[in-house]
């Protein structure tokens, strides 16, 4: 299998269809939480064990993307998936069984250098055979996971799975953070805040600000700061 045409932005990250490599690793993280769904309670056991086969093959199109705060994201929302699961420990121990096979592939994916570098060090079929051998494995999770399933819920569960949320989005934002060009969009969107601290410099105002920074000739143009949260507090203030 061959890579995509390398892209001045991109590289060879894997951003197509959507164009933006980190979009696909968000819908990647999208679809592997909404698989946990079908493979713990998806009615046949053919739908059970195709949701689970999905997570492993999500999860290596995540790694091709190279998007670091999409892994962060998906933390993230495990732990709330969890948490607001009728039983957590179902959904803890499926995403420990998910991961036997999907850590390997990882780790693969990622020592191959197959999106990042001129001259990978394995080719695309082999990544595609390690990746329909994880999703074989996965597969078999939906019947593996009812035989551990322990009785009741410890209550203390709940509390601590959201506070590990809640400190998973904290990574993300702060890994979303210290790369650039993200790390330049939040330096200038700080500096629009501080400018008008109150009420924010007004909804879609980031844009001139980019421009006026003289960063465009780096890292391009750019509309917002990339993060809803950081943008909104730099256009529109506090309140």
């Amino acid at each position: 299998l061959r890579r995509g045409a390398f892209d001045p932005f991109e590289g060879y990250h894997l951003a197509q269809p959507v164009g933006y490599a980190n979009g696909i690793g968000i819908l990647a993280v999208l679809g592997a939480l909404l698989a946990l769904g079908p493979t713990l309670s998806g009615g046949s056991r053919a739908a059970r064990a195709a949701a689970a086969a999905s997570v492993p093959l999500l999860l290596e199109a995540l790694a091709f993307t190279g998007s670091n705060a999409s892994f962060a994201a998906l933390g993230a929302g495990i732990l709330a998936t969890a948490a607001c699961a009728r039983s957590p420990l179902a959904v803890l121990r499926a995403v420990g069984l998910l991961a036997v096979p999907t850590l390997p592939l990882l780790w693969l994916a990622h020592w191959s250098r197959y999106a990042v570098a001129d001259h990978p060090r394995t080719g695309g079929g082999i990544l595609l055979a390690a990746g329909l051998a994880a999703a074989a494995l996965a597969a078999a999770v939906p019947v593996v996971e009812p035989r551990l399933r322990a009785v009741g819920r410890p209550r203390p569960v709940v509390p601590l799975l959201v506070a590990a949320a809640v400190a998973a989005v904290a990574v993300a934002v702060a890994l979303g953070g210290s790369t650039q060009p993200r790390r330049s969009y939040y330096h200038v969107a700080w500096h629009e805040l501080t400018a008008h601290p109150l009420l924010g410099s007004g909804a879609g105002t980031f844009a001139r600000f980019w421009r006026g920074s003289g960063l465009a000739a780096h890292y391009w143009g750019a509309l917002n700061a990339h993060s809803l949260y950081v943008d909104t507090l730099a256009e529109l203030g506090p309140l």
